[in-house]
Parts: C-alpha cells; sequence; structure tokens
C-alpha cells in the first residue's frame, strides 16, 4: 500500500518539485534571451509570441533579466533589447577562443577530402600570419610553416579575407601596403584585382593561381567573428597539375563549408554565408 498522500494545496512543493521549476524557468529565460538578440528591438508582445510565452511570463523574465543587465528597456518606445552584460559574457567566450584548436579538426576532414595541404591563416597588421597547417600526403605538396606571412594581394587566404571588406577600405589598404610582383602570374593592379575580388565575394571563396609561388594554385575562404568582420580564412593548396581548372569549384565548395562549420565553432556571424547560400 502507498502511503504518499497527495500534496494538499498550500504545502510548499518537494524539492524536486523546485529544481524542475528552476529548470523551466531557466530554460525560458534562454529562449528569451536568443530572440532578443537576434532583433534590435522588440516590444513585449512581439517577444511573447516569439517564446510562446504567456505576457506575464515574459514580462517576469524580462524583469528578471534587466536587473542582472542581460535585457534593456527603452521607456520612450517601450520597447526591449539586448543588455550590456549579454555582450560582456560574449566577450570573455571570444576571449577564450583558441581559433587554431578548434579548426583543426575541420582542417583534417578538409585535408582527407581533397588530399591536399590544408592552412589556416589569420589577418594581422594587413598581412595575412599562417597558424596551422594539415599537410598533404603527397610527396610534392605546399607547404607553410606557422608564423609565415603572406600578402594580402597575392595568397589565398589574403584575397578571401579581402574579398569582404568595401572598395574604399581595398584601394586604402593595398595602396599604402603596396602590391609587389611575386610571378609573373601576380596581380599587380588595383583594378583587375578589384575585379577579382569581386568575383571571389560572389562565389564565397578565393582563388590563388600561382601568384605567390610559381606552379603552385590555392583556393581559400574567410571565417568570421562575432562582430561579423573577416579575421582570418582556412585554404587548400596544391601543385596545379593536382589543382586543374576542373577541380576548382569542388575544391572552393570544400574551402567554404569549412569556413562556415569553423565560423560557427567560434561564434562568428553567418551573414557572409547566408546571402551567398
Amino acid at each position: 500500500m502507498n502511503d504518499e498522500q497527495p500534496r494538499r494545496r498550500g504545502r510548499p512543493p518537494k524539492s524536486g518539485d523546485d529544481n524542475a521549476t528552476a529548470v523551466k524557468a531557466l530554460e525560458r529565460g534562454l529562449r528569451l534571451l536568443e530572440v532578443l538578440g537576434s532583433a534590435d528591438a522588440l516590444a513585449l508582445s512581439d517577444l511573447a509570441r516569439a517564446t510562446g510565452l504567456p505576457v506575464s511570463s515574459t514580462h517576469r523574465l524580462l524583469a528578471t533579466l534587466q536587473s542582472h543587465r542581460f535585457a534593456h528597456h527603452d521607456d520612450r518606445r517601450g520597447t526591449w533589447r539586448i543588455g550590456v552584460r549579454a555582450f560582456e559574457v560574449g566577450q570573455s567566450f571570444a576571449r577564450q577562443i583558441d581559433l587554431v584548436e578548434i579548426s583543426r579538426s575541420v582542417m583534417a576532414r578538409l585535408m582527407r577530402a581533397s588530399r591536399e595541404t590544408v592552412s589556416l591563416g589569420r589577418l594581422n597588421a594587413d598581412e595575412i600570419i599562417f597558424l596551422a597547417q594539415v599537410e598533404s600526403r603527397a610527396s610534392m605538396r605546399a607547404f607553410f610553416p606557422p608564423g609565415e606571412r603572406g600578402p594580402l594581394h597575392a595568397s589565398g587566404c589574403g584575397k578571401a579575407v579581402i574579398s569582404t571588406w568595401s572598395r574604399e577600405r581595398i584601394i586604402r589598404t593595398l595602396e599604402a601596403k603596396g602590391m609587389p610582383r611575386f610571378t609573373e602570374q601576380t596581380i599587380c593592379l588595383l583594378e583587375p584585382l578589384l575585379s577579382e575580388l569581386e568575383k571571389a565575394r560572389s562565389r564565397g571563396w578565393s582563388i590563388n593561381d600561382g601568384e605567390h609561388t610559381p606552379g603552385m594554385r590555392c583556393v581559400a575562404a574567410p571565417i568570421f567573428d562575432t562582430s561579423g568582420q573577416a579575421v582570418a580564412a582556412v585554404s587548400i593548396s596544391g601543385p596545379i597539375t593536382r589543382v586543374p581548372d576542373a577541380r576548382l569549384h569542388e575544391f572552393g565548395e570544400l574551402a567554404y563549408e569549412a569556413a562556415r562549420e569553423i565560423t560557427q565553432s567560434i561564434g562568428g556571424r553567418q551573414d557572409f554565408f547566408a546571402r551567398i547560400a
């Protein structure tokens, strides 16, 4: 016989009930934060509709988030937006990101899929610094040791990054930096390079066609940070004999998907990929 009696009205809930209620409230609060972060400003009724919560519950959650600066209420407009504390927490995540460690497994898969060398380069002071590489097993292969620098106008990673910039920023940077020639294929004039970068932007990936090292070809796609800025790129490089015209699109799409995955893993904004897709 079960001696347990049903809980009478007015009696305090059991500890298990307390835990379940707390978890449910946390889930609702997190869902509300996600909605707040996806828009500039929303009215209370819009937030309730987007989360599927009653207006009264939504308002209580917002008041709690506001007390901890995770939400902010515009008294003049009567709308809610994400609070400064959410930004501070996000920045702490960004500071702890190890781009190389996060990218390593993606790069290894990319090397196996392409069978060519995969590199990770980061923008630094108007140059690309190569951070990591997963080498092809072929005897003849590309090699970019960590710490090596690449020019913005004549490297796959550099072209991938600056393809996301405005025309004005590209011109300003390259006029100050210069566009030295490395091979007969190097693009040393602004207008031809701008035309090439426009194609890269529309595809979602760039091509370095023997412009830095004779006989080597590279495709690369940009990686974005939490603010939506292209801060790095991932590339596939190999001899032109193994990266012929017929395989450029295949390799470009592989690099594009890898860059999308890395961007997502570091909490970067996906606007570029959504626009191109």
